[in-house]
């Protein structure tokens, strides 16, 4: 599907798309009480959403590789089954995307997530037929992960460049931000996600919106050569 008029859009998942606090919290809740890790509060592992899990994980609690993959797969033995329904669109995303498709925009999915779960998600969720594609990171969160390799991910599998076609990365982490402009590309950041708007704007983003409608206006303002 690359007979958009007006450019392409890629969305990131958690804290853009889906409130996805209460899986991700659980998921990482049921990680340390398996492997006896020092406990966190909820407000401090909200911060764990968005940026690459395995990295936030090593660093946190001091974890080598070997331990932090071994974290990873028991966080996922909650995740997978359970924790991934634990979710739920935000407000006006559904109403966003269709008024985005119906400007002949292309919409796709670009998360830090494994690609699998982002897939199951947006199935879960019924969005299916809003993106040309869901793209993640790799399941071993390893190989890709970094929101930047995972957006070049993205635009291989969909065959563009910024090149080619206005593009705009739209997310509520630096992360997000930063990633796009390692591909040569703008971003839009939101500021309802796990991010905070000083983030967003030390990142550079070009525009910050309050609320998913916003999109609907500020992305075409935005999708330019």
């Amino acid at each position: 599907m690359i007979n958009m008029i007006n450019g392409t859009v890629l969305f990131d998942l958690d804290g853009t798309i889906a409130d996805s606090q209460e899986g991700i919290v659980n998921a990482l809740e049921y990680m340390i009480e398996e492997l006896a890790l020092p406990t966190q509060t909820r407000a401090e592992l909200v911060t764990f959403i968005g940026p690459p899990l395995n990295e936030t994980i090593m660093t946190h609690f001091g974890l080598n590789e070997t331990a932090t993959q071994e974290a990873i797969k028991v966080f996922q033995a909650y995740y997978a089954p359970k924790g991934l329904y634990e979710n739920q669109l935000y407000p006006g995303i559904r109403e966003t995307l269709a008024a985005l498709q119906a400007q002949d925009l292309q919409l796709a999915i670009a998360t830090s997530k494994p690609e699998p779960f982002a897939k199951q998600i947006i199935e879960h969720l019924d969005l299916g037929d809003y993106f040309s594609g869901v793209f993640g990171a790799s399941v071993d969160e390893v190989t890709r992960v970094k929101k930047a390799d995972v957006i070049t991910y993205a635009l291989s599998e969909l065959g563009l460049s910024p090149q080619m076609v206005p593009i705009m990365m739209v997310g509520d982490r630096q992360n997000d931000i930063l990633g796009a402009k390692q591909n040569a590309m703008d971003a839009v950041g939101v500021s309802y996600g796990f991010g905070t708007i000083a983030e967003l704007k030390k990142a550079g983003a070009v525009q910050i919106v309050q609320h998913p409608t916003e999109l609907i206006t500020s992305l075409p303002a935005n999708l330019k050569f």
